[in-house]
């Protein structure tokens, strides 16, 4: 039989998990902190229909950003559940996490029309100096030269 066509997990994968998983249950304060506050990222990578996950990778370290601060003050209030609890219910806290995911999805959402506009000036830009240059050649070598 050929298992050309199923990928198990590496060991590499295996120990990554088992780490994440004995990280979460030892810092569970962390872990829900973190889910609360990377709730829009996770919504993204489950839905988003990209094969690349360009709208994650865009969205994702601006809305971790928005988020460690609150992780940091967390683990220097000695990851108490008040302390969580405070953080995550606290609404200008949840502005600023997910206020930096929605800075992300905008990156995401404008660069490709920063991109586009550019891209079509820059030929409009070359169009016009292929004109002038034409019209150059004519002048110095006559209306033949063109091809018309």
């Amino acid at each position: 039989m050929s298992h050309e066509g199923k990928r198990g997990m590496s060991w590499r994968g295996w120990l990554l998990l088992v780490v994440a998983l004995a990280s979460m249950a030892v810092m569970w304060t962390t872990t829900v902190l973190l889910l609360v506050g990377l709730l829009p990222t996770l919504v993204t990578l489950i839905s988003e229909r990209d094969h690349e996950k360009s709208a994650t990778l865009a969205m994702g370290p601006l809305n971790l950003w928005g988020v460690m601060p609150f992780v940091i003050s967390l683990w220097r209030e000695g990851q108490s559940v008040s302390s969580m609890r405070d953080i995550v219910s606290d609404p200008l806290n949840l502005v600023m996490m997910y206020g930096a995911a929605g800075i992300g999805w905008a990156i995401y959402r404008i660069i490709p029309l920063v991109v586009v506009t550019v891209s079509m000036r820059q030929a409009e830009v070359n169009a016009k100096a292929q004109e002038e240059y034409l019209k150059t050649l004519k002048e110095m070598w006559g209306e033949d030269v063109a091809g018309d």
